[in-house]
């Protein structure tokens, strides 16, 4: 059994540098597209043993990732990109369990984790691998879906224990601001193109929240519940929403968008935590408490449906609001562990001076 692994690129030469090594030595090929590099992208991918094309940007991923797989010649192919880690011992199970599966497709976890760690802050669940040679292809332009011979968009048995870690939204700096800013640029335009499509609007409202846009965010999460259109979407628009309105001090508005994402999905630690943050600024601490307790006590999903789970939320954004809570209610017991448990997760400044309190 045969595993290739396709990937697009453009200039990447810094990442590839951290993860092409590990996946060069995992798979049996590494077909690389390059889209235009003008660093060193495409002679280092070539030293580590990659079959390198090239490939002009036409702002559309699916067009570039169906092109690398035109020259794929395993029985297999995980498309994968440049700053997505695949450990080797993963790769081995995961080649174990495709020789003995009836399955085309089959999803794996994505961790969303800062550079260079294995620490996932969130994750979710992607078909990632799939069968060559059944016809299956991506579209969408942005937000790529893959799609089977028939046109339907693919599922996949999940392999919990194959999982990718996934770099790049914890880069910094100037290639970060630029991925950022072309990805809103071909969101706009392509929503000028396709104004009813929800999925480039919840994007666009995630990338408009992550640049502090915060009122532009929620216009796109509006879209997103007001077009219904994938009800998978709606508990994460109505709490990100949530998230905005409280980073805009409109309290109000971030309780009910708050309140209508925990009627879809009781276990949203984003608008736990928004409800939670209301309550404690408004010194309802009993109340507060229940709820940050709640929040940090979430499962992941255990389901192989498209979901997302963040780690970040559950274990450090809870537990330091729970420890707030329990400083205020003068429980220094309570808050302490509270505090740890937040500091455990992540030792930043602001969970450190708080436990100085206790």
């Amino acid at each position: 059994m045969k595993l290739s692994a396709c990937m697009i690129v453009k200039n990447e030469e810094e990442m590839l540098r951290r993860t092409l090594p590990d996946l060069a030595k995992s798979v049996d090929e590494v077909i690389l597209v390059d889209t235009g590099s003008g660093d060193g992208t495409v002679e280092f991918a070539k030293s580590c043993g990659a079959r390198v094309f090239h490939f002009a940007w036409v702002d559309d991923f699916s067009a570039a990732r169906n092109e690398s797989l035109k020259y794929a010649t395993g029985d297999w192919i995980i498309w994968i990109d440049a700053d997505e880690c695949l450990k080797p011992e993963s790769a081995a199970d995961v080649k174990k369990l495709l020789q003995n599966t009836s399955e085309d497709s089959c999803s794996i976890p994505v961790y969303e984790c800062p550079l260079g760690t294995f620490e996932p802050a969130s994750f979710y669940y992607r078909v990632k691998i799939f069968r060559n040679g059944k016809g299956v292809y991506f579209k969408r332009p942005f937000n790529e879906q893959i799609c089977g011979q028939d046109g339907k968009v693919l599922g996949g048995k999940l392999i919990k224990d194959a999982p990718l870690y996934h770099w790049g939204n914890f880069k910094q700096g100037a290639d970060k601001e630029k991925k950022k800013e072309r990805n809103i640029a071909m969101l706009k335009k392509l929503l000028e193109k396709f104004p009813n499509d929800v999925n480039y609007h919840f994007h666009l409202g995630n990338d408009l929240k992550e640049i502090a846009a915060h009122e532009e965010a929620i216009k796109e999460y509006d879209c997103v519940i007001r077009l219904n259109t994938d009800a998978r979407l709606l508990p994460f628009a109505h709490s990100f929403k949530a998230v905005s309105y409280l980073l805009l001090k409109q309290g109000k508005r971030a309780y009910q968008a708050a309140v209508e994402a925990l009627k879809l999905d009781k276990n949203n630690c984003w608008a736990l935590n928004v409800l939670g943050s209301l309550l404690l600024s408004n010194n309802h601490l009993a109340e507060a408490i229940d709820v940050l307790k709640q929040s940090a006590s979430v499962e992941p999903p255990a389901t192989d449906e498209w979901t997302f789970f963040s780690s970040q939320q559950r274990d450090y954004v809870a537990n330091f609001l729970l420890g707030d809570a329990y400083l205020k209610k003068g429980e220094k017991q309570e808050a302490q562990k509270a505090l740890q448990a937040a500091r455990n997760y992540e030792a930043t400044p602001e969970v450190m001076e708080k436990l100085k309190w206790v």
